[in-house]
């Protein structure tokens, strides 16, 4: 059986965006191809810290202030150094779970808002369905239901 080698995914808000950025980044790092991002010669990363874009519009858009940015290069949403693939700590899925209730909260109706913020913590926090079920106070089979439902789609 074949499976994707890659995933889409629409980044929705500027904390994944984030996220993203430093995961590019820190992939020749985790590759041990280089000991710091910085080392790597066909990384963006030194534009990123120099604030050296070819257009400013994009710079702009991306970091929209000093502060963001700044937010950025200082590692603040490291999420205590985890890789996009790797398992969060439930204090990281804590801060994810706040993240996404807060911009996703009042964009679906409840139960799409359940699914989607299930889905998030399996998929994206690598949390197991016990896991996921102490943190939002669910019973285990309603969450399995969820990514149960979430896999037959992708069928």
């Amino acid at each position: 059986m074949f499976r994707d080698r890659f995933k889409s995914e629409p980044i929705l808000n500027y904390d994944y965006l984030y996220k993203c950025i430093k995961y590019v980044h820190m992939n020749p790092v985790k590759a041990r191809i280089c000991k710091n991002q910085a080392d790597y010669l066909f990384s963006s990363y030194r534009g990123y810290i120099n604030k050296d874009f070819l257009d400013d519009n994009l710079y702009r858009e991306i970091f929209q202030n000093e502060s963001n940015w700044e937010y950025v290069i200082n590692n603040e949403i490291n999420f205590n150094n985890n890789f996009l693939d790797e398992k969060f700590s439930l204090e990281d899925a804590k801060k994810w779970l706040e993240v996404f209730s807060n911009n996703a909260k009042n964009n679906y109706p409840q139960k799409d808002f359940e699914r989607k913020m299930i889905v998030g913590l399996h998929r994206e926090c690598k949390l197991t369905l016990k896991e996921i079920s102490k943190l939002v106070q669910m019973s285990y089979y309603n969450i399995k239901k969820y990514i149960d439902e979430e896999n037959s789609f992708k069928k």
